[in-house]
């Protein structure tokens, strides 16, 4: 019998919920690495419409930003003037689920939005990690259970 409650735990309990908090950055950078659930820690929080309706109360999310992770990592760049604006940024989900960034979306010198790898939502820790972009409308580029941002 505890074969078999062991058995039935084990399927029902989603992978990602058994991994540890991983995401995988990579691509074209000097210094791919793993983040781990350290180096997402919350050190800022954004508010998002919880809807697309305009009466919609907000969701804080914690994290961190994507764009010193990104910087950090060390651009590979074309030779040229401003080649790093040509970098595309895809975020993939467990699922498969895919978004591009654009890297003037998230330069300061340029959008500077505050793109988040988020890890709790309204206070709470969240059992994946989620990217977060603010201003988006329907929350079309949020990706759930996000296990790697790649620079192409």
């Amino acid at each position: 019998m505890r074969a078999a409650l062991a058995l039935l735990l084990a399927i029902a309990t989603p992978a990602a919920a058994q991994a540890p908090v991983t995401v995988s950055l990579s691509g074209k950078i000097a210094h791919p690495r793993t983040l781990s659930a350290a180096d997402l820690s919350p050190a800022v929080t954004v508010e998002v419409p919880a809807s697309a309706r305009p009466d919609a109360p907000k969701t804080t999310f914690g994290g961190a930003l994507l764009w010193p992770l990104l910087d950090g990592a060390g651009w590979v760049d074309a030779p040229g003037r401003k080649t790093h604006l040509q970098h595309v940024i895809f975020a993939r989900g467990r699922d498969g689920y895919a978004v591009a960034l654009s890297i003037a979306e998230l330069d300061p010198a340029f959008e500077g939005k505050q793109v988040l790898i988020a890890t709790t939502q309204d206070g709470k820790p969240l059992a994946t990690p989620e990217l977060v972009v603010p201003g988006d409308r329907r929350a079309g580029r949020r990706v759930h259970d996000l296990i790697g941002i790649e620079v192409q």
